[in-house]
């Protein structure tokens, strides 16, 4: 039985800096894969005997296919994801149905073609990781994140994706942990798993469901309160074991993601 997170290969140091240090999350998972799902993304993989359907499958006679996570998300339920990010006042039951419907899209369309291992496109959050201080306490201002070089190299760039994506997410604003971090309760993913669980049953076979690991979190959401990364981190990891329990508990293999270890140390350090 694996119990924490797994350090990435020598081979995955940025020049001589050092690897970041494994964090005991202690998931008691039965199995565990990593995973590149992009050149520069790693994602854990967990699963349990107990998951919903079956225990985690492999590819024997063919290669099972699966994706990175996230799905494009239409433009209404984007601008309302973006409101509740906000403290905006937006139409809760408008939001559900948005959900409901957007979920059952992007199930549909991974069935259609052909994948095998599937998820709800992370259609019920605003970001990939920027979704955590909805659920967690102790953030508030503003983190100052580093831009990457290619940014500041091509600025025409920056002025592209604004016109893409008008209505984004706090990537570069996000709140700054200013005071001890906690999850505070597990509503908001306990819907989640079961939304995707009503709507894909029988549809794939086998479901996963994401979440950030601390190090990208820590690298989002900046630390303004504890002594140092380290310190940080470890409770980050704390806290967040309580969705990657719920996740689990919910029958759903657990994909942390994890781009932080191919990317963002190139950045902050």
């Amino acid at each position: 039985m694996l119990k924490g997170i797994v350090p990435p290969p020598e081979s995955h140091r940025f020049g001589n800096s050092e690897r970041p240090p494994a964090i005991s999350i202690q998931p008691s998972f039965d199995h565990c894969r990593i995973i590149a799902k992009t050149p520069f993304e790693y994602a854990l993989w967990f699963t349990s005997a107990d998951s919903w359907g079956a225990d985690m499958i492999l590819s024997k006679d063919r290669i099972l296919t699966t994706h990175v996570g996230s799905l494009p998300r239409n433009a209404k339920l984007s601008a309302l994801l973006v409101a509740r990010e906000a403290n905006e006042a937006y139409d809760k039951a408008e939001m559900g149905g948005e959900m409901d419907a957007a979920v059952a899209h992007v199930v549909a369309k991974q069935k259609e073609a052909g994948i095998d291992v599937g998820n709800d496109g992370e259609q019920q959050r605003v970001g990939f990781q920027t979704y955590v201080p909805q659920r967690m306490s102790g953030f508030a201002g503003v983190s100052q994140r580093r831009r990457g070089k290619e940014f500041e190299d091509f600025p025409e760039l920056v002025a592209l994706l604004m016109r893409r994506f008008p209505a984004v997410s706090k990537q570069q604003n996000a709140p700054e942990c200013q005071a001890e971090v906690h999850y505070t309760d597990t509503t908001q993913i306990d819907a989640e798993t079961a939304r995707y669980k009503r709507i894909a049953a029988g549809a794939f076979a086998e479901n996963f469901m994401t979440a950030p690991s601390p190090g990208i979190i820590s690298s989002t959401m900046l630390n303004a309160f504890y002594a140092n990364h380290e310190a940080y981190l470890d409770a980050l990891a704390r806290e967040m074991k309580k969705e990657y329990d719920a996740i689990h508990k919910a029958g759903l293999t657990l994909q942390i993601d994890a781009p932080d270890l191919a990317m963002d140390r190139s950045m902050m350090f």
